[in-house]
């Protein structure tokens, strides 16, 4: 999934996700770890902290552009890596 994309970040936790809004959906959360993606490659880790990420939760699963094989575990379950848009600042 990495390989086909040029520019973007591999997020893995973002900090209070969770407190998306309730009613819209709209989030704007910490990036807390990550990978920056070049060309197709992971090439650099984002300073923690510095960096945010703003978006939808409910367009986020509307638009899910890919789904990983691999899984990671989060918390008490079993996920795979997913492919969206987001806004990175």
């Amino acid at each position: 999934m990495i390989k086909g994309i040029k520019r973007g970040i591999l997020l893995k936790y973002l900090l209070g996700f969770h407190t998306a809004n309730r009613t819209t959906g709209d989030f704007t959360n910490t990036l807390y770890v990550g990978r920056i993606i070049r060309d197709g490659r992971l090439v650099a880790l984002p300073e923690p902290g510095r960096w945010a990420v703003k978006g939808n939760a409910l367009d986020c699963l509307k638009n899910i552009t890919a789904v990983s094989r691999e899984t990671i575990n989060v918390a008490s379950g079993v996920l795979p890596w997913v492919q969206v848009d987001l806004t990175v600042t």
